[in-house]
């Protein structure tokens, strides 16, 4: 199955979905691909709104924007699998993890609309939770503390990471 289709599927909550990308061992390139479509979407995005503002119209604030966010979710990620035993019950692997919340991600490829995609791109709370659910076999508010974990963790990077990197890169 390929990237756009596994991507669709993601977005459609398809639990099959999370599961296959989840165990397949050779997909990380593919999730790595999905990803990179939806965060240059975001960026993309957030430039078409603010591109009239000093100093957001560079290429530097462009690749700090998509720095950001992959060091943001790779915190993310490692601090579900290593929270991911005591929260769910159950380990999980960074690979796996990585894997199902890439395509859970796909909604936000309509970030590139401003305000519509904004609103589409909250979409991607419930298909991370339906990912994370599915690929533990945990109930559903274990996903969510575990997704609310994740997401404390990219907050701080983020908060911590952003104003260093849009200076350096500005």
């Amino acid at each position: 199955m390929g990237m756009l289709e596994m991507m669709v599927r993601g977005a459609f909550l398809d639990p099959r979905a999370y599961r296959q990308a989840a165990l397949d061992a050779n997909g990380n390139a593919a999730a790595a691909g999905a990803l990179g479509l939806t965060f240059l979407s975001a960026v993309l995005g957030g430039y078409l709104i603010r591109f009239s503002l000093p100093g957001f119209s560079s290429i530097g604030f462009l690749a700090a924007s998509v720095l950001l966010q992959v060091l943001s979710l790779a915190v993310a990620i490692v601090i579900m699998a290593v929270l991911s035993q005591p929260v769910l019950g159950r380990k999980l692997e960074f690979g796996h993890i990585f894997r199902a919340l890439a395509y859970a991600q796909s909604p936000g490829v309509f970030s590139v609309v401003p305000v519509l995609g904004q609103l589409i791109n909250l979409w991607r709370l419930p298909t991370s939770v339906a990912a994370l659910r599915e690929i533990s076999a945990a109930e559903t508010v274990k996903a969510v503390i575990l997704l609310i974990l994740g997401a404390v963790a990219s907050s701080i990077v983020a908060l911590v990471l952003a104003p260093l990197l849009f200076t350096l890169l500005r």
